[in-house]
């Protein structure tokens, strides 16, 4: 029996037309199918083409900030860190670390440093070309794709932020003359206290032009009353010290053995006013303190200089520091650096 396909109601479809529409649909669905290829081979050129992006981005940022790095450690050499093209040490950095962040250890870096910027450019290398070849251009029609990342870095002193400890120390105790940075570890008393023995040192004053010497300190206490980090900025440099020896009572728990032979930021006054509770620290700008050891009543840790002597023991160090929270627009003079990404 024959069979019969119906169109409009009562209406007979014949043989030859629905073969028509069969052939219709298969060219129909070949042109789906060439356009699904060619979506699919755009996703995964444009993919590749984000992570090459990535890569290039992550290497043009660590760049710039190792060789912002470099020339903070710098400050104060004019010919340090030269404008375009920067010296070959710097140009070595930025290599290594541009390849480094490239799963082909292929790319190129271009380093410049203006008014203290530090422009590193990176760009793909393919074949010795400056261009990512795409796999599947033959149906995208898009051969090579242009690939550039561009990151900013700068360094500078830090102007405000929390210290890990509350405490600061005298500029005195920077001296670069009597105390010059780095090793060996010596001993800070508390309040600028005179050594015993025969070489009694000349006390660590910080002073005030219009009320003489007031707080003596090698280093002090910050008030610790509302919170252990407070913050503290050189544009509103006096704050409130905290009287007495020992540390705040709330701040104990900062002083464990974990915290010897630390790095920490601290803030540095050079002037001081009031005594007692009224007693205020102006600070000048933040320094960088390897502790040791310490002896307080209430905590000591790596102590040989007898029980009676109270005060910290380490040194200071220039340090370039990538830690956030911290803004710029202080000197560089009591050792601490900052270095940030700013595009």
């Amino acid at each position: 029996m024959r069979r019969i396909d119906f169109g409009k109601r009562g209406t007979s479809v014949p043989a030859a037309s629905q073969n028509q529409e069969r052939g219709a649909i298969t060219v129909l669905t070949a042109l789906c199918m060439v356009v699904l290829l060619v979506m699919v081979a755009m996703v995964a050129d444009f993919g590749l083409a984000y992570a090459e992006k990535a890569q290039l981005q992550n290497g043009a940022d660590a760049a710039a900030m190792a060789v912002a790095g470099d020339c903070g450690k710098k400050v104060g050499t004019p010919s340090a860190c030269p404008g375009s093209g920067l010296g070959s040490a710097q140009q070595l950095i930025a290599h290594n670390l541009a390849n480094g962040n490239s799963n082909d250890d292929e790319s190129q870096v271009v380093l410049n440093n203006s008014a203290g910027v530090i422009t590193a450019t990176t760009s793909t290398i393919s074949g010795g070309k400056h261009f990512l070849s795409l796999p599947l251009a033959t149906l995208t029609g898009f051969d090579t794709a242009e690939i550039k990342a561009v990151a900013k870095a700068s360094w500078g002193g830090v102007k405000s932020g929390a210290p890990i400890l509350p405490l600061t120390f005298g500029a005195c105790e920077l001296d670069p003359v009597k105390h010059p940075m780095g090793p060996p570890d010596r001993l800070l008393i508390s309040h600028g206290t005179k050594k015993s023995g025969p070489d009694k040192e000349v006390k660590c004053d910080s002073w005030n032009p219009s009320a003489g010497l007031n707080m003596p300190g090698g280093f002090g206490w910050l008030d610790a009353t509302s919170e252990c980090h407070p913050n503290i900025t050189i544009s509103d440099p006096w704050v409130d010290s905290d009287t007495g020896i020992n540390i705040p009572k709330d701040c104990k728990d900062l002083f464990v053995p974990s915290l010897k032979g630390k790095t920490v930021l601290v803030p540095i006054f050079g002037f001081a006013d009031g005594t007692g509770a009224s007693g205020k620290y102006k600070i000048l700008g933040w320094g960088v303190f390897i502790i040791q050891g310490w002896n307080f009543p209430s905590s000591t840790e790596n102590w040989s200089f007898g029980s009676g002597v109270k005060g910290l023991y380490g040194h200071f160090t220039k340090q370039i520091s990538f830690e956030d929270g911290f803004t710029w627009g202080g000197p560089t003079e009591y050792g601490l650096t900052q270095v940030k990404l700013i595009k």
